[in-house]
């Protein structure tokens, strides 16, 4: 159970709550050479190599043909720039392979990789030898003066909510001990070393204030991220640092009538994404709807602008009736039951049947008239639909749901279910095709209801571009943030 859990940790990239669960399996059973194996590939994400190496290591020991235990030790000792090591570990690990073309063709890559930095070494040893065995003794220049080197420095984004500042500084293989972040009411000062010198990351004034208490930081792999919690809510900020809104005091000071400062814009490009959406609702709205559209929407309009009486006249009457009453009237849907007297639309009449079910039969048969063709030079030119956006890809996608179309290639899909399937299961399974198919079928069902949900979220948030903050919400909506 809790290497499950570790797997599903580390799938959602949750390294160390990964590390914990794995550890916890091996306290349950001690000689678990799959979860040591595992626990090895966490430390591998949070740049822990000695413990991974020493984790894979325990794990060959208990079981020698475990290959990704060979592949991870591997690694390993590769970022602890112990090359040799690193290529016999992958040597071994080749020769167990076999005909596995898959993690084969992984072992061989690495080999290559060790077999360039060993190289690479091997000629910087022959030049330092050269030079050292044929440089004349000579009385020592006098020290030139040396240049200032200028500090290194670190990439940043940033984007904002209503309620918080999200900061990701750019920088790989940090530990949580090395980074130092403080936060002041209205500055942030972030330290970390790179090429092993500590620097000042980020040391600047914000635009606005901050909450100390709730702004926090984590470090993964890749960046540090830091969230910064607004002290006013609903201020959008229009850079983040400079001098903007101070730190709130008891008085809420209140904005001079003669200045009319510019609205802040919520999105890092110039481009107005309100007037455009203003623009194309006034463009749908502009547009004039044929036939049984422009029925449905005059019904629309009559029931947007009723009083409460109205829309439930309407509402009970086209329900009971069953789609043939369509009453404005509500003392006069008030008292009568549609239900029990349900009026037959023109030129038909309601029959009994021996299921007893009403059924509206029309009175006389009719013959179909043919009509005339009309040739295709005198047709009249059919409209161009305008679609809304978003709608025309919504509609494709629920046409692949309903066929047995797929929305991906099936080979790519299973070189991935197999991949997945060498890094985190023991056992070799064998699939099915049908099997390969439904798996398939069932991943893509739920990468269109993430899209729809993530849609769905930044239309109301009155926008047309899907963003990382729509697809956390529509996670969380469903139940599936592990934050």
């Amino acid at each position: 159970m809790a290497t499950a859990v570790g797997n599903a940790c580390f799938v959602e990239e949750e390294y160390e709550e990964a590390v914990r669960a794995y550890t916890q399996a091996l306290m349950e059973k001690p000689n678990d050479a799959d979860a040591l194996s595992k626990r090895a590939a966490a430390y591998l994400k949070l740049n822990q190599l000695e413990s991974a190496v020493q984790d894979a290591q325990n794990a060959i020991q208990l079981d020698p043909t475990l290959l990704m235990a060979y592949l991870r030790e591997g690694t390993a000792l590769f970022g602890l720039e112990r090359f040799r090591e690193a290529k016999t570990s992958f040597g071994i690990g080749k020769e167990k392979a076999g005909n596995r073309d898959m993690i084969l063709g992984k072992f061989k890559m690495w080999i290559r990789k060790c077999d360039a930095e060993l190289e690479d070494e091997d000629e910087e040893m022959t030049e330092k030898t050269e030079t050292f065995a044929t440089k004349p003794a000579a009385q020592d220049p006098a020290p030139a003066p040396i240049a200032p080197v200028a500090a290194p420095t670190v990439r940043h984004e940033w984007y904002q909510t209503p309620t918080h500042v999200t900061l990701s500084l750019l920088q790989k293989n940090l530990k949580s001990e090395d980074v130092t972040v403080d936060f002041s009411p209205n500055h942030l000062h972030v330290r970390f070393p790179v090429n092993g010198e500590t620097i000042d990351a980020f040391q600047k004034q914000l635009y606005g204030a901050i909450d100390v208490q709730e702004s926090s930081f984590r470090v993964s792999t890749v960046k540090v991220e830091i969230r910064l919690k607004k002290a006013n809510a609903g201020f959008m900020w229009d850079k983040l640092e400079g001098q903007g809104l101070a730190a709130p005091t008891g008085a809420i000071p209140r904005p001079s009538p003669a200045v009319f400062a510019a609205p802040p814009k919520p999105y890092a490009s110039n481009r107005d994404w309100n007037k455009i959406d203003k623009t194309i609702a006034e463009e749908l709205e502009a547009e004039k709807p044929e036939g049984e559209s422009a029925m449905q929407k005059l019904f629309a309009d009559i029931y947007a602008k009723a009083d409460e009486d109205t829309r439930r006249a309407m509402n009970k009457s086209f329900q009971t009736s069953g789609g043939t009453v369509l009453s404005t009237n509500w003392k006069e849907v008030a008292a009568k039951n549609y239900e029990d007297e349900k009026p037959a639309p023109d030129g038909m009449q309601w029959k009994k049947w021996e299921n007893n079910k009403d059924m509206a039969s029309p009175v006389r048969q009719r013959k179909p008239q043919k009509t005339a063709r009309v040739p295709p030079a005198q047709a009249a030119p059919k409209k161009k639909r305008r679609y809304k956006p978003g709608e025309r890809t919504l509609v494709e996608i629920r046409r692949y749901q309903r066929s047995t179309e797929l929305l991906l290639r099936r080979l790519p899909f299973a070189r991935l279910v197999r991949e997945i399937q060498l890094n985190y299961a023991t056992t070799q399974f064998r699939w099915q095709a049908e099997a390969l198919l439904a798996l398939q079928e069932a991943a893509e069902a739920h990468l269109v209801r993430v899209f729809e949900d993530a849609n769905l979220c930044a239309i109301h948030a009155k926008r047309v571009t899907i963003m990382v903050k729509d697809i956390q919400l529509a996670r969380r909506i469903r139940g599936r943030n592990h934050e």
